[in-house]
């Protein structure tokens, strides 16, 4: 495989440190009005803690792609596509990162998350950027368990290679 514990070990701590980030975005996001719509700049606000929240998690898709897999995906669909790849087994590389069900969950975001990077000017409407709000804060407990358990997998790999 040609990897050295000491870059394992690098890759686990940049993964802590984003979960740590990951933490603050969805305890954040759990405390959005419940009662009424709110303005429209919150709303927007609210949009841009989901797209953080799905950044943060691609940028340590992105690491695990880089590190494990010898690179992540490039050109058109490259997002999907890396993904996609996070709920793969990699025979004799890695364990899925994710599940096929976090898969479909976290599609969602991505698609949002663009669509809110590009959406200059388009009023965001409350009740769509709530659903995600929602589908963040009610995935991340299970997202944060298979994160944990990539870990560990990683941690076995770290002590494997030295």
């Amino acid at each position: 495989m040609g990897l050295k514990g000491a870059a394992i070990r690098t890759l686990i701590s940049d993964i802590l440190q984003t979960v740590e980030t990951l933490d603050g975005i969805v305890e954040e996001l759990a405390s959005y009005p419940r009662l009424s719509e709110p303005k429209p700049i919150e709303t927007r606000g609210y949009a841009l803690l989901a797209h953080d929240f799905y950044t943060g998690l691609e940028s340590i898709f992105e690491r695990i792609a880089a590190e494990i897999n010898s690179g992540y995906p490039s050109g058109p669909n490259s997002h999907a596509r890396l993904l996609r790849s996070m709920a793969m087994d990699v025979e004799r590389v890695r364990p899925a990162v994710i599940s096929r069900e976090l898969f479909e969950e976290l599609d969602e975001l991505r698609k949002f998350r663009h669509f809110v990077r590009h959406a200059y000017g388009v009023p965001l409407r409350w009740e769509r950027v709530k659903e995600h709000l929602e589908r963040i804060v009610r995935i991340y407990p299970e997202l944060k368990k298979r994160l944990n358990d990539f870990l560990g997998f990683l941690s076995e790999l770290a002590d494997s290679l030295g």
